[in-house]
């Protein structure tokens, strides 16, 4: 029986699977990234000049340290794991020869090498014919078909792509129709109004958190119906859902106006004065849960990878004159006699949010703009505080 080898140490190297090396945490990373570096250069050098490989019709970036967690995350031992993203590079040497060195190299050819790559190591004699199988095929489902760039939706008998246009353009609008419960008329297309509603960037956060998800389930297709139940669970779920129904408005509202409160003591504190970074981060926060409690008090739009929830707050106060019959249908547009009541008013509100947006665009390195960001953030306070203690009665 070979006995296990035990090294401690700071200079020691892997160098087998009977050797079990003592390494600390930052050690073991250093070696990783000095190898996912070193296997990057070579498929530089190697395969792609620019390091870069096609997706559809854009180049990124190609990763070893993408591959290698790939299939860390499927179960493939470590060893195994960081050997493959050496290996596909042969195999995409091959895939160029038999194109004269003609073929630009995609992403495609890159999930083809590595399901080759993965069946191949039964040859070794260390892993079943079964077991190599199986990690294929989970690969397969989770990152794709290597003819197939995206997950296919299936829908009584057809087949589409599950990409951003279908998401866009369909799926979430499907989404944002059942939630608000719109009728199908001209005024209220879900296309056009999700376009009102969320801006191009959030549209592109919330296909990409979308596309993760279900990559997640190892999946090569999906049925519709399964997809939208999937992702309106994923888009109304508290605490921070991308729409707020009546079910989830009090545990999205409280969760939200607890950390405005937090936030609001650390910028009021001694000891953040003169940390910028503190300070800066405090702010960001504090404006964004302002503005999400106020956006959930009247059960509207958060959206995805909201970074100052202010934004959202100023698309929905635009709707008013630049689609109607959605704001008439949205609970916000009580908002302008409930501010009155409190002594401020739509305008007012609307210039403490492009005043505190605009200062925090191109925040200056000195911290200067805190003290202009102060009646922002007692306005903001106050606003949020007693729209909520006034609408849900929160202590």
């Amino acid at each position: 029986m070979m006995t296990k080898n035990i090294i401690g140490g700071n200079d020691n190297l892997l160098v087998g699977g009977d050797l079990v090396i003592h390494l600390s945490p930052a050690e073991q990373a250093d070696i990783f990234d000095k190898f996912f570096a070193s296997a990057d250069l070579r498929f530089k050098n190697e395969i792609s000049e620019t390091g870069k490989v096609f997706r559809i019709s854009k180049q990124i970036e190609y990763s070893t340290e993408k591959i290698f967690t790939s299939l860390k995350e499927l179960g493939v031992p470590t060893d195994i794991a960081i050997k493959i993203p050496l290996h596909i590079i042969d195999l995409l040497k091959d895939v160029l020869d038999t194109y004269d060195n003609k073929h630009i190299v995609t992403t495609a050819d890159i999930r083809a090498a590595v399901v080759i790559a993965l069946e191949g190591l039964s040859l070794t004699g260390r892993f079943t014919g079964d077991t190599t199988s199986t990690w294929a095929a989970a690969y397969i489902r989770r990152y794709g078909n290597p003819d197939c760039e995206f997950v296919k939706v299936l829908d009584h008998g057809t087949s589409r792509d599950l990409d951003y246009k279908f998401i866009t353009t369909e799926l979430l609008p499907h989404i944002l129709s059942r939630t608000l419960g719109l009728p199908r008329c001209p005024e209220t297309e879900p296309e056009i109004l999700l376009s009102q509603v969320f801006s191009t960037n959030r549209l592109r956060t919330m296909s990409t958190e979308i596309v993760r998800l279900v990559n997640t389930l190892g999946l090569y297709s999906i049925r519709y119906k399964t997809l939208l139940l999937l992702v309106q669970d994923l888009a109304l779920e508290p605490p921070q859902p991308w729409l707020v129904t009546p079910e989830t408005q009090k545990k999205v509202v409280e969760y939200n106006i607890i950390r405005m409160h937090t936030y609001h003591q650390i910028i009021g504190s001694t000891s953040a004065s003169r940390n910028f970074a503190l300070l800066g981060y405090a702010h960001q926060e504090f404006f964004r849960h302002a503005g999400t409690t106020i956006l959930a008090l009247y059960g509207t739009f958060l959206g995805a990878g909201s970074h100052y929830g202010l934004s959202e707050l100023t698309r929905m106060l635009s709707l008013k004159h630049q689609h109607l019959p959605l704001w008439s249908h949205c609970e916000i547009r009580s908002i302008e006699t409930e501010l009155q009541a409190l002594k401020t008013s739509v305008t007012e509100l609307k210039f403490n949010t492009q005043s505190a947006l605009q200062i925090m665009r191109f925040p200056p390195a000195d911290g200067s703009h805190f003290a202009k960001l102060e009646k922002n953030v007692n306005y903001f306070f106050d606003l949020a505080t007693d729209l909520t203690n006034t609408k849900m009665r929160i202590s």
